[in-house]
């Protein structure tokens, strides 16, 4: 007999434990998973059981609670801590769903109950959806799911599954409702709120290499900070496309449907969205903060074990020690403290054939914008890039697998300093003449050397502009002195002026040279302050 209270959503029932009772439809009573779940248990309140009772829409939109009920299990007298999880994931899912305004209209829904049968020890176990609470399962089943493997994967596999099912389900007469929210707010809710079950978190840190797919669960959970990004930059509309494109497509295609939707919605493939969000999740701006690490959510991404720091040069990892690199994973160095060096060049090799993808952010202490990515351009497997990166700066070699299934990739590195890169200076002064100074460096070398900036300050400490916003031109590549002169008349007689040149890059990278200072003079004075160069 179906509740009342109950007939106008859908209700999602699961197996839990109280007190020592299993709560069964036999009428053992039920236990208020939510509360539990607040108090930081997972397996029922002792000693404690509830009425069955259900709530309408004003109680769900109001933030009612959401009670278990009549769930039933065979096989096993007691449960084990696998039957637990699952019911604890099936009812977060079920309360975000609820939270996000998903519940079908009450004309088309008809109450569920969701029941574990055999296999609960050891997999597979199956999993029934009924159309009726109260019923057995051979007095109807509306649907099924069979979880394989291991008993600490069910409830991510059951998650997963759960949801097809809501989004595949669009007649009325099969019991089931289509998912027209968000999937994004279920992965949004299981992490930021601690409900992930905690076997997958416990699996997460025993193998912290595990990537998107390498783990056979494709997005369905580790990856939920990389949904989250999705929803923010793409919007919840995203995700209504894939889960369609799941719905109509063959065979494993959580990725083939996710890379079909952000093409459709915004021209754009998946391995362009991943490489975009390694980029901004790898942001190295705020790290200068004592103890800080990577920032944003990549914290909570189980990203890669090849995560390490490079502080002296030159460094290298080839071998086994060569990153490996899941599908759809991902590496990153970070380069901190390694003073002066002027510039540094990056060697990465990869097997032929292979599709590694890399970029390097880089920070510069003197630049509010924060960071420049510069992407890598492999050729037969291999890339080399080089960069300037001045005293305080801080750089993040990202590196990625662009694949979405197959063997870890192994990519060999190597970072050595390179202080001539792109220009070794020879010489910076300053001179004045009435109503101008003049400004004078030369270079010794030149290498992907795109022009010249001349920056001006009144303050040695800064803040430097720029005379210009067009580099003049440099040659660019050559080994030879060269000289180059700038006349800056916008000066006022007596005043103290500094004076630094910026060699840009072709790729649009800058490195700045050291401080000159000269005081401007009027007719017939002389200098106040002799030219040369100044720390």
């Amino acid at each position: 007999m179906r509740n009342k209270a109950l007939s106008g959503v859908f209700a999602v029932s699961a197996v839990v434990w109280a007190g020592g009772v299993l709560a069964a439809g036999s009428g053992c009573g039920t236990v208020d998973l939510l509360r539990a779940l607040r108090a930081g248990g997972g397996e029922g309140v002792p000693g404690e059981t509830l009425r069955a009772g259900g709530f309408d829409r004003e109680e769900l939109s109001s933030g009612g609670r959401f009670r278990l009920h009549n769930a039933t299990v065979r096989g096993s007298m007691e449960p084990p801590a696998q039957v637990t999880e699952v019911a604890r994931t099936l009812e977060a899912a079920w309360r975000v769903l609820v939270a996000r305004g998903g519940w079908p209209d009450p004309a088309r829904s008809r109450p569920v109950d969701v029941v574990l049968l055999d296999g609960l020890e050891q997999g597979p176990s199956r999993i029934v959806l009924l159309e009726d609470p109260g019923a057995r399962p051979e007095d109807g089943v509306a649907a099924s799911m069979v979880v394989t493997g291991s008993p600490r994967d069910w409830p991510l596999a059951a998650l997963h599954q759960f949801l097809h099912i809501l989004q595949v389900s669009q007649s009325a007469d099969e019991g089931l409702w289509a998912y027209e929210s968000s999937a994004l707010a279920l992965e949004d809710r299981l992490l930021g709120g601690g409900l992930l079950p905690p076997a997958l978190l416990e699996r997460r840190q025993d193998r912290p290499e595990l990537s998107l797919t390498s783990d056979r669960e494709e997005l369905s959970g580790g990856a939920a900070p990389f949904l989250v990004w999705l929803a923010a930059t793409r919007g919840d509309d995203l995700f209504t496309l894939w889960w369609q494109r799941a719905a109509t497509e063959w065979g494993d295609n959580s990725l083939s449907a996710l890379d079909t939707a952000l093409r459709l919605g915004d021209q754009i493939s998946l391995a362009e969205s991943w490489r975009a969000y390694t980029v901004w999740s790898s942001y190295p701006g705020m790290s200068r903060r004592p103890g800080a690490g990577v920032p944003g959510l990549s914290a909570t991404l189980p990203v890669t074990r090849s995560a390490r720091t490079v502080s002296e040069l030159p460094s290298s990892g080839a071998g086994p020690d060569a990153l490996l690199i899941e599908p759809m994973g991902y590496a990153v160095i970070r380069l901190r403290d390694l003073g002066d060096v002027g510039a540094v060049t990056v060697l990465l090799e990869a097997e032929t054939g292979a599709l590694p993808e890399a970029d390097l952010l880089i920070t510069w202490p003197h630049v509010e914008a924060g960071w420049l990515s510069t992407p890598f351009v492999f050729m037969d497997g291999r890339a080399e890039l080089n960069v300037p990166l001045a005293a305080g700066s801080e750089a993040v070699l990202i590196i990625r697998d662009r694949r979405w299934r197959g063997e870890a990739l192994a990519v060999s590195w190597q970072i050595d300093a390179d202080p001539g890169y792109p220009f070794e200076l020879s010489f910076l002064a300053a001179d004045s003449s009435p109503g101008r100074i003049e400004l004078t460096w030369g270079s010794q070398s030149e290498r992907g050397l795109f022009g010249w900036l001349v920056y001006r300050a009144t303050d040695a400490r800064g803040p430097f502009r720029s005379l210009g916003s067009i580099p003049f031109p440099a040659l660019g590549e050559v080994t030879g002195p060269l000289e180059y002169h700038y006349s800056d008349t916008d000066v006022e007689e007596g005043d103290l002026y500094y004076y630094l040149v910026e060699g840009i890059t072709m790729d649009g990278l800058a490195r700045r040279s050291l401080i000159v200072a000269r005081q401007a003079v009027g007719e017939g004075s002389g200098a106040a302050v002799p030219s040369g160069k100044r720390d």
